[in-house]
């Protein structure tokens, strides 16, 4: 494969996902839209009988988390098949079937948004169904993904997948876009562009599907596939299980803080919905500078190290945000950004250091159900824990959500546990997480080797203590 078609592999395979993680975060920036009604109150207005939202679909706290939920739910009971699906199909066709479908949720999903408020059952439900199509872009596409880097890029898997990362700008696009559209043209155009920002991610679709044929390396492992059995499964380290269950429970804090964070920045600070959404967006923003860090990352070449620090990085974070007020959230969305950007590369870079390429489908769908059940049963516990049926105090408000805090922190300090024991595990045997560390080791077994290979003189040396010279035995 020529230069140019690489690059070409790399943009498309780059921005496959861009417009799904644009449109995913259309509920979030209109948070007070959907969720609130005209008998509600808000950060900056503490009355039942107004409020600052225009459209008000009025879901409320549960329906509004249950539309996150629905999604964690849908890749739960297809990550599995549709992670040997991608195995099975290749790259190429996998990536216009799933952004096709992704596309079709967005369009049921904008349609839903379009009737008179309060939103009616059928037109929820409406909006259900299209959560539940995206979450084929938020699985699926992004095997894709990690497959197309773990055949055509073998030789350097974690510069390709930081790359491949730069798709993850349309979270921060939609953070800052979305909010002014609203108010600039109303809900419903805001809504209709994250459909034209999925229908770029099927045209990344097509072209890649064009110029992966051209790789011949990548026909010849398509045609070799194998069903990926139970005696493959068992032969997994045992550090993929600790993975895999640090980075659910790591997932499962941040995605839903992302989801309720504009809410609570209305309420404790008093800030407007546009404000509170570009404030929530710095985090995905700083997703980039994060991604361009894992270049760094590669000298240091200790992935499992890193991936665990990182996970601890963001638990002060949690703390900061819910427990104390005079804490500057700009500064601590800023760094909390860095640390999920990190996050969110090295995890795929350590699945394909312990899984075969051939194998990333099925391994990343397994992945994906434990972390997607983790996110949808926070998503419902959340959805309790914050909603106020006719609280009226803001302060009591701010106390649900303390709870809630609460809840991230258990959730992140557990996936730190794992992350702590999977570093364990793999130190003590072959060091394929800390590469560094294995060659230290190694280097250090060579020096021992050759110091026993030299043998120690018989001839006796020493000196005489009375005349101070030097004796020897000859």
């Amino acid at each position: 494969m020529t230069a140019l078609r690489r690059y070409g592999v790399l943009f498309c395979n780059s921005f496959l996902v861009f417009g799904v993680y644009y449109f995913l975060q259309i509920p979030i920036c209109l948070q007070n839209e959907i969720m609130n009604s005209y008998h509600s109150y808000n950060g900056t207005n503490h009355t039942r009988d107004q409020t600052n939202c225009k459209v008000c679909l009025g879901l409320g706290e549960l329906r509004y988390n249950m539309l996150f939920s629905v999604s964690r739910w849908t890749n739960i009971v297809l990550s599995v098949p549709l992670g040997f699906l991608v195995d099975r199909l290749g790259n190429g066709r996998s990536a216009i079937l799933y952004s096709s479908l992704t596309l079709l949720g967005s369009v049921m999903f904008t349609v839903g948004t379009m009737s008179h408020a309060p939103v009616t059952s059928s037109m929820y439900m409406l909006m259900v169904t299209g959560s539940g199509l995206l979450a084929f872009g938020d699985g699926p596409l992004r095997f894709v993904q990690a497959r197309v880097v773990a055949h055509c890029f073998p030789e350097s898997t974690l510069s390709a997948m930081t790359i491949s990362g730069f798709g993850y700008c349309g979270l921060a696009i939609s953070y800052y876009v979305t909010p002014y559209v609203d108010t600039v043209a109303g809900l419903i155009p805001s809504v209709w562009l994250g459909v034209v920002a999925c229908g770029i991610g099927v045209m990344c679709a097509v072209g890649l599907a064009f110029l992966l044929p051209l790789h011949p390396r990548l026909d010849e492992d398509d045609k070799d596939n194998k069903m990926f059995t139970l005696r493959d499964l068992r032969a997994l380290p045992g550090s993929y299980w600790l993975y895999i269950i640090a980075i659910a429970l790591n997932a499962a804090s941040w995605i839903p803080k992302q989801a309720n964070l504009p809410d609570y920045l209305m309420l404790r600070y008093g800030y407007t919905m546009i404000e509170a959404s570009h404030i929530n967006g710095l985090s995905p923003i700083m997703l980039l500078p994060g991604i361009l860090a894992c270049f760094l990352l590669k000298m240091v070449d200790c992935d499992g190290i890193m991936i665990t620090f990182f996970m601890a990085w963001i638990v002060p974070l949690y703390a900061l945000m819910g427990f104390y007020k005079d804490v500057n959230v700009i500064i601590v969305n800023l760094v909390d950004g860095i640390g999920i950007g990190i996050s969110s590369i090295m995890m795929w870079q350590i699945l394909m250091l312990m899984c075969p390429a051939k194998y990333v489908g099925s391994l990343a769908g397994l992945m994906f159900l434990l972390r997607n059940l983790n996110v949808a049963v926070i998503f419902l516990a959340s959805g309790y824990i914050l909603q106020r049926h006719n609280v009226e105090s803001v302060e009591d408000a701010l106390c649900y959500y303390q709870h809630f805090f609460l809840m991230l922190i258990i959730m992140a300090s557990m996936s730190v546990v794992c992350g702590v024991v999977m570093n364990v595990l793999d130190i003590r045997k072959a060091c394929a997480l800390n590469s560094r560390l294995a060659r230290w080791r190694k280097s250090n077994m060579e020096t021992m080797g050759l110091m026993s290979m030299t043998e120690p003189s018989s001839q006796y040396c020493g000196t005489d203590r009375v005349n101070n010279n030097t004796v020897s035995e000859d």
